[in-house]
């Protein structure tokens, strides 16, 4: 593979900006927290009349790191970056209903940034404000095969809004105990199935939007933050997308009302 001298460039800038940008990016956004997230994830599928068609349970581990940033006095902005990847219990059913187990392996990355409007009380103990924000959440969802089925490969995304009041209690700069909770607003939603291993083309979906919540508790001493959270992604029922298999038959292909509901920790340190 030739590599051209314009993309050699390129990369050689990046090679050589990229520790001083990280590290202007550190001082900028302090303080910045490294940490280690494990989510009880379960991930459920029903048809409209509420019959369970799938449901998928297990842990799956990541890493993040969290950055905070004060803009202006009461105004602070929070980005966050996780990866995660893990393989979790498929209990299902093929298509013709017959039940059916397996593993799915899930991997992706979300990204998040927020911004808070604090105000405080008289003694600057407890603050609380409107906060809003944007992410972006990307995932493979690879159902394995089994002597029962054929498996096939999701790739998910969504961006999404957050809105919801923030709160915390500062004892001092070394011991801080923050709350938030509201709601996440879908903006655009795909789920495009590689269906290759069925003899089938790519599908392209867009599950509907339908609102979802959040709520973290978290709590920093010193150097270290913890952080306990709960996290519901919804879709409700896509487009159908008609496909043509190999002897000719036509399939009409669609993605169930879905969710997910996350439960986890995280534990990290101030880099």
């Amino acid at each position: 593979m030739k590599i051209k001298k314009s993309s050699l460039a390129i990369y050689l800038i990046i090679l050589l900006t990229l520790p001083n940008t990280t590290h202007a990016f550190i001082n900028l956004f302090k303080p910045t927290t490294a940490y280690f997230k494990i989510d009880n994830f379960r991930w459920i599928e029903r048809e409209n009349n509420n019959a369970l068609i799938l449901r998928e349970t297990g842990h799956i581990p990541g890493l993040g790191i969290e950055a905070k940033h004060t803009v202006y006095k009461e105004l602070s902005l929070t980005s966050t970056f996780e990866v995660f990847s893990g393989e979790i219990t498929y209990d299902g059913q093929t298509q013709d209903g017959t039940p059916c187990k397996t593993k799915t392996i899930y991997k992706g990355f979300q990204a998040e940034t927020n911004a808070t409007l604090w105000s405080a009380d008289y003694n600057k103990t407890f603050f609380g404000g409107p906060s809003v924000g944007i992410g972006y959440r990307s995932w493979s969802r690879n159902i394995t095969s089994t002597e029962q089925a054929t498996g096939y490969t999701e790739n998910w995304s969504t961006i999404y809004l957050k809105i919801g009041p923030s709160f915390k209690i500062k004892q001092d700069n070394q011991n801080i105990l923050y709350f938030d909770i509201g709601a996440k607003l879908s903006l655009s939603n795909t789920n495009e199935i590689d269906l290759a291993t069925l003899g089938l083309p790519k599908v392209n979906l867009k599950p509907g939007y339908k609102t979802s919540y959040f709520a973290k508790l978290s709590f920093k001493s010193h150097n270290t933050k913890t952080m306990l959270y709960y996290e519901k992604i919804s879709f409700r029922k896509s487009n159908t997308e008609i496909v043509e298999n190999n002897i000719g038959e036509y399939i009409g292909i669609h993605q169930p009302l879905s969710y997910a509901d996350i439960y986890g920790i995280n534990i990290g340190i101030q880099i």
